[in-house]
């Protein structure tokens, strides 16, 4: 029994790296069952990866010592200076 696919869609898949009978398998439901996409979630898409992209450039402007309050050459260890309260 033949069973209609999408080529175009399973092509897009083994190009992916996606096995071929599951690529076929994927693309026979796509066929038939095709996913609607609507308009406003679109946009949601949209916004998200813009959102994405923003954050992580503002990530990579940031200085990791801003971030500990630490500069180099000192750690947080304890040296033995500090008070250690035991709970007595």
């Amino acid at each position: 029994m033949k069973i209609p696919i999408d080529k175009n869609h399973m092509e897009a898949l083994k190009h992916s790296g996606i096995d071929e009978r599951l690529a076929y398998h994927i693309s026979a439901i796509f066929a038939r069952d095709p996913v609607p996409v609507y308009q406003t979630e679109l946009q949601d898409l949209k916004n998200l990866c813009k959102a994405k992209q923003e954050l992580a450039a503002s990530l990579t402007e940031i200085n990791p010592e801003e971030l500990t309050g630490r500069s180099r050459g000192r750690s947080r260890s304890n040296t033995g200076d500090e008070d250690i309260d035991e709970g007595v």
